[in-house]
């Protein structure tokens, strides 16, 4: 990157940030209205009349347009009571123009407009506090101030780009010429306070148009030489260590790229290449030549950068919040003789850049045609510059003072502009990143033509090792964009392609909707080929999605079913590869999930989630039948039998009433046993007493086996014991606290403050009786249409 910066540092601009001419008077021909013209020099009535006529001049403050005589005290005439002779000023605007072009090392093949915006004046005391102009058309790259002749003191034009900053005074100027001066949109400048007589002003927008064609190519090869080999080293070293680099969890691998940050800043109405300023003209014009001989695509974009910094202030500044003097100088250059006693910004001193970002917007490529990039990934050696962001007025910042044990920090933001450049053969992989639903259309398009299938195929492989860390960023996966994917599985007609393309994804991208795409492909690649995918997808299921159930699983095997070459009523396809390896993933994993449950959960959430469960298992269940699996379905029910404390027979009957309604053989898959179980469950249940209302026992205990979780059971089964109360420290009482919840019976549990240690005091409720009259009507009702049924 050092060869690099050295290269474009050898590139000099060809004119100033600033430009002051001074111009004869002779054609310029005002009226205000329909007022006779002005005659120059202006005299003090003059402008008083002028006064007359004006109002308070606002200001632009982001998207809001202000008036603050604090910020900005002035007098303003807008411009469409501002008559000018144009015939006559051309005359004398147009050479001017053609040396403010020079002045600011404007390209030579580009023309210089002149738009005028308002005429201003200043009284004395008045002023305009340092700012920056916004661009308030399209092509604005500077402003034009003309002072009319009118005899002043003060009010001198401070002009700052980056720290470096003329004044231009006024005040001597001759009576019979007008100074004119003119800098870039991006400079921040102010007005100081006017301490005599009155400063009258036209301002004008000027308006860069530049040729249609490519940028110029810089004639003096050795400035353009050093700096291609210099981007050659760059880019061949980055893609051997790219391509050799194994992609790690968390960091996915990316394509290499180069970006350079202008020296100048640029708002979306002024970026173009054909409007860029000064010495960033010049370093483009050679970045392009480099580009052209290298292969590699460029593009310009809006870079937004936030920077944070070790500060440090004294102990006094810090409490009072005054500022100490930044590390930042500021070089000064005066056009007159007249002295200014304006000091030097003050800000807190930086010691060390702690972190930064920079996202770029707002793309254009090197035809000056619109990209979409945002999201980018830029990593902080591929950025380099020629002038660093400190220089710069940042778009804010926020100071955050002694906290603790850490020091102070101040927080930047800084808009500004940048060339990006990368291989023509990376942009797919770019595209990968950013937009791999774009990607997958594109490279749809290509394959659909047998004329370019080779190159969609070459493209795929170049993107693979992209390709996983993408898919899985983006793990929102809706039926479309998994659509476009199988589809273009299917038409690349390779099959370790095919493989390699939809591999990222996982079982949840299975559904009814995407039922038709994968079978699509299993017909075309074969059921070996799918299987194997599906083996894949399953070993996605680690670390926190791991035991994850196929959402809507009967509508997807019900779809798979419609769709496989079934019996002629379409529905026993037992047999089929696919159908049959989801149903036994999907068992297993039920099992496994409905284990990790039983095992963690407290019985609390266990009881809660029982309904879902039952739900789950009676999906797989109809998933059987459909696929006419008898096997798995006498399996299934089997489960259910043996694992009494998972499901609730309650809704295991609703489960049974549901599975009565299957035609068929389908009935005999268990069926019988199942209602069985759940009917002896229930009428075992259900033959119990009534509890009596002096019966105060709780059934349900805690699994710990610690003295004190030994004593809450005895407790909780103890028929003539309501309450309890416990001395118990603090960490014993919060054990107990956690107990109950868990087992979310009806009993309270608050903390006496009486005595050492504290007492814990533990109440069964009446919602005891409450609870079991409602669970047993439950019961009572589900024996009920189990019979009626029978």
């Amino acid at each position: 990157m050092e060869a690099i910066i050295s290269a474009l540092e050898t590139i000099r601009p060809q004119g100033d940030f600033c430009v002051r001419l001074s111009v004869p008077v002779d054609d310029l021909e005002i009226r205000i209205g329909d007022a006779e013209p002005l005659a120059f020099p202006l005299t003090h009535d003059v402008a008083r009349a002028l006064i007359s006529q004006a109002q308070p001049a606002k200001f632009g403050w982001r998207d809001q347009t202000l008036q603050d005589s604090k910020v900005r005290d002035t007098w303003e005439i807008p411009r469409s009571r501002v008559k000018i002779d144009k015939r006559r000023w051309n005359k004398t605007l147009h050479p001017l123009l053609t040396q403010i072009k020079a002045g600011l090392g404007l390209g030579e093949d580009a023309k210089l407009n002149a738009s005028l915006h308002n005429l201003l004046i200043y009284e004395k005391g008045q002023f305009f506090q340092p700012h920056q102009d916004s661009e308030k058309e399209d092509g604005m790259v500077a402003t034009l101030v003309v002072v009319l002749p009118c005899a002043h003191t003060g009010g001198g034009l401070v002009i700052d780009h980056c720290g470096v900053k003329k004044r231009v005074h006024t005040s001597r100027a001759a009576s019979d010429q007008l100074t004119c001066v003119a800098f870039y949109a991006d400079c921040h400048h102010e007005v100081k306070p006017l301490t005599s007589g009155y400063r009258v002003v036209l301002t004008y927008n000027l308006l860069l148009e530049g040729t249609n064609r490519e940028m110029a190519i810089p004639v003096n090869d050795a400035v353009a030489a050093p700096l291609t080999r210099a981007l050659r080293d760059y880019f061949d070293r980055r893609a051997s260590v790219a391509s050799a680099q194994a992609p790690d969890f968390g960091r996915a691998p990316t394509p290499p790229k180069w970006v350079y940050l202008l020296d100048h800043q640029y708002t979306e109405k002024s970026l173009s290449w054909r409007h860029l300023k000064n010495g960033d003209r010049l370093k483009a014009d050679a970045i392009a030549q480099a580009a052209a001989q290298l292969g590699l695509e460029r593009y310009i974009a809006l870079a937004d950068i936030q920077e944070i910094w070790d500060c440090e202030a004294d102990y006094d500044d810090y409490f009072y919040r005054s500022r100490s003097r930044s590390r930042r100088r500021s070089r000064y250059y005066d056009y007159d003789d007249e002295d200014d006693s304006s000091g030097g910004e003050q800000d807190y001193q930086l010691i060390d850049l702690i972190d930064n970002s920079i996202s770029l917007r707002h793309w254009l490529s090197g035809s000056q045609q619109s990209a979409d990039f945002a999201g980018l990934r830029i990593s902080d050696d591929e950025v380099c510059w020629t002038k660093a962001s400190d220089q710069f007025d940042p778009f804010s910042s926020q100071y955050e003072g002694w906290m603790g044990n850490y020091g102070n920090t101040l927080e930047r933001w800084y808009h500004r502009a940048a060339i990006v450049l990368w291989r023509k053969e990376d942009r797919y992989a770019m595209l990968c990143e950013v937009d791999p639903r774009q990607l997958v259309k594109d490279l749809n398009r290509l394959a659909k033509e047998p004329s370019t299938r080779v190159e969609a195929q070459q493209t795929i492989t170049s993107v693979m090792p992209y390709w996983s860390w993408s898919v899985t960023r983006n793990r929102e996966v809706d039926n479309l964009w998994a659509q476009a994917v199988f589809g273009l599985a299917l038409q690349i007609d390779q099959s370790e392609i095919a493989q390699a393309l939809v591999s990222p994804f996982g079982l949840e991208v299975l559904n009814d909707n995407t039922a038709k795409a994968f079978t699509a492909l299993e017909k075309h690649y074969g059921t070996p080929w799918s299987i194997g995918v599906l083996e894949q997808w399953s070993q996605c299921n680690t670390g926190y999605r791991r035991h994850q159930l196929i959402d809507g699983f009967y509508p997807l095997i019900d779809a798979l079913c419609q769709m496989s070459q079934a019996d002629s009523d379409g529905r026993h396809v037992h047999g089929n590869s696919v159908i049959d390896w989801l149903i036994n993933h999907q068992f297993n994993t039920l099992v496994a999930n409905h284990a990790d449950q039983q095992k963690l959960d407290t019985l609390m959430r266990l009881t809660e989630k029982s309904t879902s469960r039952v739900e789950s298992a009676g999906e797989l269940l109809n998933a059987c039948v459909m696929a006419g699996n008898a096997a798995m379905h006498t399996r299934v029910v089997g489960y259910l039998v043996d694992n009494e404390a998972l499901y609730d027979p309650v809704d295991l009957a609703e489960l049974v009433l549901r599975l009565k309604k299957v035609d068929g053989e389908a009935q005999a898959w268990g069926h019988p046993k199942l209602r069985r179980y759940v009917v002896d469950q229930l009428t075992d249940e259900f033959s119990k007493p009534v509890r009596k209302t002096d019966d105060w026992a709780i059934t349900q205990t805690v699994s710990c086996t610690c003295a004190d979780c030994k004593t809450l059971n005895a407790y909780l089964q103890a028929s003539s014991e309501r309450q309890k109360v416990w001395p118990l420290a603090q960490g014993r009482r919060a054990h107990i606290h956690r107990a109950i919840d868990g087992l979310g019976v009806p009993v309270t549990h608050q903390t006496r403050r009486e005595g050492r240690p504290y007492q814990l005091v533990l109440s069964k409720t009446d919602d005891l009786f409450k609870r079991e009259a409602v669970r047993r009507k439950r019961v009572e009702q589900a024996l009920g249409k189990l019979q009626d049924v029978a």
